[in-house]
């Protein structure tokens, strides 16, 4: 089970093209995670449409597109630096638990979930984090 390709899309969209950062891959997942190397891939389910070329203006309308759900694994995004809680940047911790969770950027005019940090910052991404208490 990948994450939705809207959500790792914009992890890479979350990074400056030329850059000297590092993202750590973790899973805390029950099962496996397929992860890949050096490319940015969309797993596809049988009988689905995939991740669709079509604009989407909703999170509900990205989901009729793309004949998914939306979300299918919980995950969270770590900017690891000092950047982190500079005020000069919005560089955030980001977790999303469930389908629509406040922090997702959810469609193309989202933009004010747009997180911003520096070309520097390194990335800790893990799949199934752990619950808040």
């Amino acid at each position: 089970m990948l994450p939705s390709c809207v959500f790792f899309f914009l992890v890479m969209a979350w990074v400056p093209s030329t850059f000297a950062a590092s993202f750590e891959f973790r899973s805390h997942c029950s099962y496996p995670i397929d992860v890949y190397d050096n490319a940015v891939t969309c797993s596809l389910q049988p009988n689905s449409t995939g991740c669709g070329s079509e604009t989407c203006t909703s999170l509900a309308e990205c989901m009729r597109v793309t004949a998914k759900v939306g979300f299918n694994v919980a995950m969270s995004i770590f900017p690891n630096g000092p950047s982190r809680n500079d005020p000069m940047y919005n560089c955030q911790y980001v977790v999303c638990y469930a389908n629509g969770c406040n922090d997702a950027y959810q469609y193309p005019s989202d933009d004010i979930k747009t997180k911003s940090c520096p070309d520097t910052t390194n990335f800790v991404v893990t799949f199934c984090p752990d619950l808040p208490p």
